[in-house]
């Protein structure tokens, strides 16, 4: 299945109680997306962006979408336990996934980020604040504390980890340069970069077809 999207552009009106909190008075539009041009069909993509961002959900969403397979990194390389994945062992399993003929990757992992956009046809960044990325995370603990996700592999049960959120604060500095380094690095790679989750919806209810609410 293809699903195309050619220079995709929607707008929004503010909330009213929130124009409120703001002081202003009138109507406000709001762009979600600018001229987002994005194909997906057989092929090879990659999604990359802070921890709490959302990117297995947007993953699964797209896999449902497009009937691609869809890989989560995270469940591959934790093993039982929080066990980390021996180095070699890892970039033997990121080689083996990515020599498939179609995959969507969900993850980051810097290591592996270079070999990974050698082989992408795209890749969608989730550039989010950090407010939204900690409270992503927060909502996960809270809603499968105890309960291994979807996205984990088998004995990773969710935690709360203060050092974890203290990780996800620091991406933009620790990752996020390197991330859009490597991305620049790879014009090849068509990149689509989300600044919200407002963006994120509009762009998965135009791929799934249903109308996103906007004007």
């Amino acid at each position: 299945m293809q699903l195309t999207l050619n220079d995709l552009r929607k707008t929004y009106l503010l909330p009213a109680p929130l124009l409120h909190r703001r002081g202003q008075g009138k109507p406000k539009i709001k762009q979600a997306l600018a001229g987002v041009s994005l194909t997906l069909g057989p092929g090879l993509y990659g999604l990359l962006g802070p921890n709490g961002a959302g990117k297995s959900t947007l993953a699964r969403r797209l896999g449902a979408a497009t009937g691609l397979p869809v890989v989560h990194l995270d469940g591959l390389y934790w093993q039982p336990g929080w066990v980390a994945m021996e180095r070699a062992a890892w970039r033997r399993t990121v080689e083996n996934e990515i020599a498939k003929d179609a995959w969507i990757i969900d993850g980051n992992f810097g290591s592996s980020l270079e070999l990974r956009l050698s082989r992408a046809q795209a890749a969608v960044y989730l550039d989010y604040s950090r407010a939204v990325c900690l409270a992503g995370v927060l909502r996960r603990v809270w809603t499968t504390h105890g309960r291994v996700r979807p996205d984990m592999g088998a004995g990773c049960p969710e935690r709360f980890d203060l050092s974890f959120l203290r990780w996800v604060w620091d991406f933009p500095k620790r990752d996020g340069t390197h991330v859009k380094a490597l991305l620049a690095a790879h014009p090849e790679v068509r990149c689509v970069t989300l600044k919200n989750r407002r963006d994120a919806q509009v762009l998965l209810r135009r791929l799934e077809g249903a109308d996103d609410g906007s004007i």
